[in-house]
C-alpha cells in the first residue's frame, strides 16, 4: 500500500535539457505541477528564468556552469535532437559527426560534468528522448536515426554502471510527436501522417512527458537500462 500520492516529485531537484523545445517544456511544467523544482538548459533565452542558456557542445561552458550548480539532481531529463532529412548521397562524414555531436555527444558530456563534479544524487533518475527512429526504417532520415539509435544503446550500457551508484537511467522512444516544428513542416502533413500510420494518432508533447515524468518517480524504480516506445498503435516494428 502506498503512503505516498502516485507519481509525486515533491521537493526532487531536476534539470531539463532542451527546456526550450516543447517536449522540454511541458516536462518542466508537468514536473513543476507534481511538486518538483525545475531548472533548464537550453540554446536560447527562455520566457522561463528558471533556463539558462547554456551552450552543451562547448565543453568549458558546461564544465563552469555544472560546477555552479547549487542543489544536487534528483533527475536529468534530455530531449535534444537535431533532425536533418538528407539522401544518400549527400551524406558525409561531416554530416554524420555534426548530428551525433548535438543528439549524443552532448549528452555523454553533460551526463559525465554532472558524475565528475557530484551533482548527481543516489536514487536519482536519467531520462534521455530518443526515438522510434532507432528502431524502424525511414527514407532521409538516417543521420538522425543512427544518432538515436546510439543514444538507446548508451543507455542499456550506462545503466550497468550508473546502477553501481543508485543512478537509474531510461530512454523513452516517441514516434512523431506533434510540435511546432512539425506541424509547420512543408515535408509531410501529420494529418496524413496520423491516417496512414498511426492508428492512436500522433502523439503531443504531453503525452510524451507524461511517460517521462513516472520515469523520474519513485513508482518506476525498478525500471533502469530501458528504452520505451510510444508507436501511436503501430505494432509492426
Amino acid at each position: 500500500m502506498m503512503s505516498h500520492p502516485f507519481m509525486s516529485l515533491e521537493g526532487k531537484h531536476l534539470l531539463v535539457a532542451g527546456a526550450g523545445s516543447d517536449i522540454g517544456k511541458a516536462t518542466a511544467e508537468g514536473a513543476r505541477a507534481l511538486g518538483a523544482v525545475v531548472q533548464g538548459v537550453a540554446r536560447q533565452p527562455q520566457e522561463d528564468p528558471a533556463v539558462t542558456p547554456v551552450n552543451l557542445l562547448d565543453d568549458e561552458a558546461l564544465k563552469g556552469w555544472v560546477r555552479e550548480l547549487a542543489q544536487p539532481l534528483d533527475g536529468l531529463v534530455f530531449c535534444i535532437g537535431q533532425a536533418l532529412l538528407m539522401p544518400a548521397h549527400m551524406l558525409g562524414r561531416e554530416v554524420i559527426a555534426r548530428v551525433m555531436d548535438v543528439n549524443v555527444g552532448s549528452f555523454v558530456a553533460l551526463l559525465a560534468a554532472l558524475l565528475r563534479a557530484r551533482k548527481l544524487n543516489a536514487g536519482a533518475s536519467i531520462v534521455a528522448l530518443s526515438s522510434i527512429s532507432a528502431h524502424t526504417a525511414t527514407e532521409g532520415v538516417t543521420p538522425y536515426a543512427m544518432s538515436k539509435a546510439a543514444l538507446s544503446a548508451g543507455v542499456r550500457n550506462l545503466a550497468l554502471e550508473l546502477q553501481r551508484r543508485d543512478i537509474r537511467i531510461n530512454a523513452v522512444s516517441p514516434a512523431m510527436v506533434r510540435t511546432k516544428m512539425t506541424a509547420g513542416s512543408d515535408v509531410f502533413s501529420l494529418e496524413e501522417m496520423a491516417r496512414e500510420r498511426y492508428p492512436m494518432g500522433v502523439a503531443s508533447p504531453d503525452d510524451v512527458a507524461a511517460l517521462v515524468l513516472f520515469l523520474l518517480s519513485d513508482e518506476a524504480v525498478s525500471v533502469t537500462g530501458w528504452d520505451t516506445l510510444l508507436t501511436g498503435g503501430v505494432v509492426d516494428i
